[in-house]
């Protein structure tokens, strides 16, 4: 959420340029981790592993060093404390409710699309949130049985990390090209687009053992690609949806991500333990139809760059 929102403020003109670059840099990160990990586990076992991964961890906290450094000349509004800070809470968002229904008397018009682009704030806000939380949450989850779905396929540890790897790496290559379409044909084509790509590749991948592997390698390249894809959409379409505190829109879309995150995953696990990856991912696949679905009002309610001013 800090990140999101010290890019928006020092990158006003380049947000999603700065989106782009630290969402690529993490998904390169973890093409990396996939290539090297099961290399360093075959050869040095967990301790190898454990090890090798504090380097990134270090890495980590010189860069936020460096940024706090950075930051210390820019003038960031500090919050004040309150002893009962529950009522301040139920204050706040009392206010931006209010807030919202004014927003929305006030610039009220004819058009169903122009009204649905009136809601503001938590509305909006939060439609992208669910959203996200469905899309991102469903792929977050789905890493954790994703090495283990591919060697069960008849493929090495080795082979897998490398396969997943080649996919995210292409991903980010992808990225740009993307990126050109959604200026092309505006972001609810993206939204859209992806969000019924990835579940149509969910359904297909519950059914893997019975595809030809093209196939089921072509949709674990989908879900490569929506893992970049998603939260850069996502987290563009904040500046123009959102009326007020953008670190507070942001902390509204990270938190119902990392709630999903985590019930997904703890399902996810149970679901597998229950009936293995068919009962696993067939859990994915309804997640991602969800989602897809929830596409389609986003698209309907958001303001787009193509709308114009």
């Amino acid at each position: 959420v800090v990140q999101c929102a010290v890019l928006s403020r020092v990158l006003p003109r380049f947000e999603a340029t700065g989106f782009v670059a630290t969402i690529g840099f993490t998904n390169f990160i973890t093409a990396v981790c996939n290539f090297v990990v099961p290399r360093i586990l075959e050869s040095y076992g967990i301790m190898g592993v454990q090890l090798a991964l504090l380097i990134p961890g270090l890495i980590s906290v010189a860069a936020g060093c460096w940024l706090a450094a950075l930051a210390s000349g820019f003038s960031v509004p500090h919050a004040r404390t309150h002893p009962k800070l529950h009522k301040v809470l139920r204050q706040q968002c009392k206010e931006a409710f209010l807030e919202d229904v004014r927003d929305a008397r006030a610039h009220a018009i004819d058009t169903p699309r122009q009204k649905a682009g009136c809601l503001t704030g938590l509305g909006v806000i939060g439609l992208l949130s669910i959203w996200k939380a469905l899309i991102m949450g469903a792929l977050h989850s789905f890493r954790t049985i994703k090495n283990g779905l591919v060697v069960s396929l008849g493929v090495s540890k080795v082979q897998a990390g490398s396969l997943i790897g080649t996919n995210q790496m292409i991903s980010l290559v992808v990225l740009p090209v993307i990126g050109v379409l959604s200026d092309i044909f505006g972001r609810r084509f993206l939204i859209v687009f992806m969000s019924w790509s990835v579940a149509t590749s969910a359904v297909a991948l519950s059914m893997a053992s019975s595809l030809p592997q093209d196939s089921w390698v072509g949709a674990l390249f989908v879900f490569s690609l929506s893992s970049v894809v998603v939260p850069v959409v996502a987290l563009s379409l904040v500046r123009d949806n959102s009326n007020r505190s953008l670190g507070r829109a942001f902390g509204l879309l990270e938190t119902l991500f990392s709630l999903a995150q985590v019930i997904f995953t703890v399902a996810l696990g149970a679901l597998r333990e229950a009936g293995g990856f068919a009962y696993a991912m067939d859990f994915i696949s309804c997640v991602l139809v969800l989602g897809a679905m929830a596409s389609l009002c986003v698209a309907y309610a958001i303001k787009d760059i193509s709308d114009g001013a």
